[in-house]
């Protein structure tokens, strides 16, 4: 690609207005130094003392975090978040990003901020803690998200779905219905990056793994398997015939 065309390109990027929608994480990295540790007066085993600690964001807020990145003229969250404080660093961190987070909805009950606690000893990574997997995301809160979502897309520019996690947003209620949704806007670009429904997708841009494919189209792979351009090659042809829509594999 010529310079020219990269800086128009990168223009164009800077007035378009994307929405991602999805499972927004947060990673939490928590740096241990056993140095001041101490005996615990109520347990009898040694704490672990934290002298540093890094949030990022994950999921679908790393995708949202990659198009700031680029110079996207506006990036829209559309999630659901806990009232618990990894919730509150996560929008704090969209802030700060420049992504707009005013569509992010909060759930009262059974619903924790998708967070993947990571501590370190050094270059060591110990047992991550993870906050979430019982999630569970009521009617009505899905009912909300959608009623946001198609309210806002008819003016933008394009759509990322993401599904990340089986406790995240995408019950089969609301999969039901933002499949529907899409399938009534074929003039939108929508791209869907999911991890356990690709199959439901089709009226959407997939983008997906070579494994993936493969199982889409009923071959038995495995993510060891290694599979030759060929072979992929085929699966990508039969899955754009079976939809109409690009493919990304």
């Amino acid at each position: 690609m010529k310079r020219e065309q990269l800086q128009k390109l990168l223009e164009n990027v800077s007035r378009t207005r994307i929405i991602v929608i999805g499972d927004f994480c947060l990673d939490a990295y928590w740096f241990i130094d056993e140095s001041a540790s101490e005996i615990s007066i109520e347990t009898g085993e040694p704490t672990h003392p934290v002298c540093r600690q890094k949030y990022s964001l994950g999921g679908a807020g790393n995708v949202a975090a990659n198009l700031a990145a680029m110079g996207v003229g506006e990036v829209l969250a559309f999630g659901v978040a806990g009232h618990d404080p990894f919730g509150n660093q996560m929008l704090e961190i969209m802030r700060t990003l420049g992504i707009n987070s005013g569509h992010m909805l909060f759930q009262d009950s059974e619903w924790q901020t998708h967070t993947y606690s990571k501590p370190y000893t050094g270059d060591k990574e110990l047992g991550r803690i993870d906050f979430g997997n019982f999630n569970k995301l009521y009617d009505s809160t899905a009912d909300l998200l959608l009623s946001d979502f198609e309210s806002s897309l008819l003016s933008a520019d394009a759509v990322i779905i993401n599904q990340q996690v089986p406790s995240g947003i995408h019950t089969d209620y609301f999969r039901e219905k933002l499949v529907r949704l899409i399938a009534r806007h074929p003039e939108k670009i929508i791209i869907a990056d999911s991890r356990n429904y690709n199959d439901q997708f089709g009226a959407a841009i997939r983008k997906m793994n070579d494994t993936e494919a493969a199982r889409l189209c009923g071959a038995d792979k495995s993510p060891d398997d290694k599979m030759p351009f060929s072979e992929v090659s085929k699966y990508a042809e039969s899955l754009f015939a079976g939809s109409g829509k690009p493919l990304f594999l």
